[in-house]
């Protein structure tokens, strides 16, 4: 089989185990199974608390990256900075393949962590709001927001749409036109 060419599937958000009920039952397919075997998977090791989303519940497994609530906490700190994954990973001390089984391990995490980007855009989209009694930053916001009213304009035609600069230019004309910039700007030999 061929595993150069094997591209790896995208992130799933889907746990590995989902309780007691659906675990798969001993057959010929799965004899290792043993009826409680996933159960750990059940057991919390700590809860992580957010103001603005909850609580979330982080399961305890052997030898995992995660029972580290510092880096859990580095992850979600990342996000909130904005970070992409591998940034979130590389600023947390994890890689992303330890991120990724993380996120399979706790589903409850994958809509938590997809929100968290969204902070830095709300706290400037207050702060500017909450700016607006200032002058300059009404000016600004305006300018930006309410284009058609206070939106700054440069005009690129003259009088009926005439163009403001000939199409065709003669050197003559440029001559002219040299020397009366620089005449304006005071540089100009008479």
């Amino acid at each position: 089989m061929n595993t150069k060419n094997k591209k790896k599937p995208a992130l799933s958000c889907a746990p590995l185990y989902r309780g007691k009920s659906q675990g798969k039952k001993t057959t010929p397919e799965n004899p290792d199974f043993k009826p409680g075997q996933y159960d750990y998977l059940n057991e919390i090791a700590y809860i992580i608390e957010d103001k603005s989303h909850g609580t979330f519940e982080v399961r305890k497994t052997a030898n995992a990256w995660w029972m580290d609530k510092i880096k859990v906490e580095k992850v979600i700190e990342g996000k909130r900075l904005a970070l992409n994954d591998v940034e979130c990973c590389c600023y947390s001390g994890i890689t992303k393949a330890q991120l990724d089984y993380f996120l399979q391990v706790h589903p409850h995490f994958c809509e938590f962590f997809e929100a968290l980007p969204m902070y830095p855009r709300v706290r400037a989209k207050i702060t500017i709001v909450k700016s607006l009694d200032d002058l300059e930053s009404a000016q600004w916001y305006a300018e930006r927001k309410m284009k058609d009213e206070f939106g700054i304009r440069t005009e690129l035609t003259g009088r009926n749409g005439v163009p403001l600069v000939p199409q065709k230019l003669d050197p003559e004309h440029v001559v002219e036109i040299a020397k009366a910039a620089l005449m304006t700007s005071g540089t100009g030999d008479e």
